[in-house]
């Protein structure tokens, strides 16, 4: 007969195996996803989400094109870069700015390898806060392009420099710069007609007017009332330059004509 002393009691390692298991399995997740999310560019918004910033130029392996419209600003203009930093490291932050997309970003080669490339736009900006929003103004170039791309680099020195990116993390937004004021040129175009305009009945007053043919200017004051007329027809040319360079040039040869006979009859008088 067997003791219930040496009976031993059914082990319940195998059922608790499975949750043990999830719940490591969940740890790790979670501490992984805020690892991997140490910055997101916010202002202007990243091209990918904040789990793709480790691969160079911009977090992606692939470097696929975003899928958003590009931020679109003037050439020279100052803006403001905002980012969040989740994950605080010892270290500081590079912002460069690629006119021709990405291949001619630079990755910084040490800790202290600032302004390697013409493309950074301002390095070595201190990371003296534990985490949370940063914010910086920057001027862009002065040249317009399509595409181009502003980089932000988060690079950590508490760890240790080994080869490829290992202490880099990369956010990047899509740009444009373009003069929006362009529109405005156009309408300024317009104003030019208007002064041109101007210009015709200016000179349509300085021959004194001038009926056009078969109006009665028999009198001096026929003659008048032919000047008054004759500025009405320059504002009827506003409608074409064509019309009015050439009411103007008949009105200038009428108008002299019938001065010429007039003054040849106020002379015959006097003579008399």
């Amino acid at each position: 007969m067997i003791k219930r002393s040496l009976l031993r009691p059914r082990s319940r390692s195998s059922h608790a195996r499975p949750g043990h298991a999830i719940a490591v399995g969940l740890g790790v997740a979670l501490w992984a996803l805020p690892a991997a999310a140490h910055i997101e560019l916010t202002l202007p918004s990243a091209r990918y989400t904040p789990d793709h910033q480790k691969n160079e130029p911009c977090g992606h392996a692939d470097n696929p094109p975003g899928e958003d419209p590009p931020h679109v600003y003037q050439p020279g203009e100052t803006i403001t870069v905002m980012w969040d930093e989740f994950i605080n490291h010892n270290g500081h932050f590079r912002i460069a700015f690629d006119p021709t997309g990405t291949d001619n970003f630079t990755s910084p080669t040490g800790f202290d390898d600032f302004y390697n490339s013409p493309e950074v736009l301002l390095d070595d900006i201190a990371d003296d806060q534990n985490g949370g929003i940063h914010m910086v103004e920057v001027t862009l170039p002065d040249e317009p392009c399509n595409p181009c791309t502003l980089q932000l680099i988060q690079v950590m020195n508490d760890g240790t420099w080994g080869p490829g990116t290992s202490d880099l993390y990369f956010q990047c937004a899509d740009i444009v710069l373009e003069n929006v004021a362009a529109d405005s040129g156009s309408e300024g175009g317009d104003s030019t007609d208007g002064g041109a305009t101007s210009d015709g009945e200016t000179s349509g007053g300085s021959t004194n007017g001038g009926e056009g043919p078969g109006e009665d200017t028999s009198s001096p004051s026929g003659g008048s009332d032919g000047s008054g007329e004759g500025s009405d027809g320059g504002d009827g040319a506003e409608e074409g330059e064509g019309g009015c360079s050439c009411r103007s040039s008949g009105g200038s040869s009428g108008s002299a004509a019938w001065l010429l006979l007039g003054l040849i009859a106020l002379r015959r008088r006097s003579d008399r």
